[in-house]
């Protein structure tokens, strides 16, 4: 019986990762007025749109690398990128639910450090990554 129930929730685990996300959204979208936002959508020029939209991906991909470097060089992930991958876009999907970027980092923290044993190790990346996030978000202003 324990044997069935782990094949099933390894699959059951990795689809709510993905889908989590994109629920959240549909749900938040539920609260908007249509109408009121196809009128804005119909004046609006459409390309800055567009162009903020499909930034999304580099940016979620560009924050999983991050992630991913800082938590190979401090030994507080043992995952291989598509692990980090995986585990960064969760983050972002628990970061919804709380301020700022809080559940993000205290999701990550949460995981790595059980899975590692190196909590404090994992909080210090993650500080790590937000100064190396800010540094260039100030370079670019």
């Amino acid at each position: 019986m324990s044997d069935a129930v782990s094949r099933f929730a390894g699959p059951v685990r990795a689809a709510a990762k993905w889908v989590l996300p994109v629920l959240l959204l549909a749900l938040i979208l539920r609260q908007v007025d249509l109408q009121r936002l196809m009128a804005l959508g119909a004046s609006a020029h459409l390309w800055p749109i567009v162009a903020g939209i499909s930034l999304g991906l580099p940016k979620v991909l560009a924050g999983a690398l991050r992630w991913h470097v800082l938590a190979a060089r401090w030994r507080c992930s043992g995952l291989p990128l598509r692990g980090n991958l995986t585990e960064y876009w969760a983050s972002l999907a628990v970061g919804t639910l709380l301020p700022g970027t809080v559940g993000s980092d205290v999701y990550r923290v949460a995981l790595c450090g059980r899975r590692t044993g190196r909590f404090g190790t994992t909080a210090f990346a993650i500080v790590i990554e937000k100064l190396v996030a800010l540094v260039g978000c100030t370079m670019l202003i």
